[in-house]
Parts: structure tokens; sequence; C-alpha cells
């Protein structure tokens, strides 16, 4: 098992009703970005893979509550 972290935050500024959810997904023990991590708006298909950092961006997202879905494949 991979510790992870998540940080994100909503977007501010984007049409009524509208954000995006921005962050990075960042392995807890050695720091290192989690690179091709899925993040997904869960009941949703709205969804994005972390870039080489480690970081996502899910454009117009709902605004209210939403979870977050993170998988990430690990093969040898």
């Amino acid at each position: 098992n991979t510790a992870f972290e998540v940080t994100y935050e909503q977007n501010r500024g984007l049409p009524p009703g509208k954000g995006s959810v921005t962050g990075y997904i960042i392995d807890k023990l050695t720091g290192e970005p989690l690179i091709s991590a899925n993040v997904v708006i869960t009941g949703t298909t709205l969804g994005s893979a972390a870039d080489n950092n480690g970081k996502f961006l899910v454009p117009n997202v709902p605004a209210g509550q939403n979870n977050l879905s993170i998988c990430l494949d690990i093969q040898f």
C-alpha cells in the first residue's frame, strides 16, 4: 500500500454553478509525485490524470460538495 496525500482547491471566479478542482497527488512517505494517478469526481465522468509533477486539473465541476476518487495502477 502506498500512502498518498492530495491537496486541492476549488477555484473562484468561474461561471456560477461551475468550478475546477486542481491539486497535487504526492507519495506521503517519499514526497515524490504520483505520475498518471487518475482523479475522478465520484458519480460523474469528470476527471484528469496527474502530470509529471503530480498536478491534476478537473474543469467544469458542478458547485456543491463533491468526492474525489483516486486510482493509480502500479505495474512491475
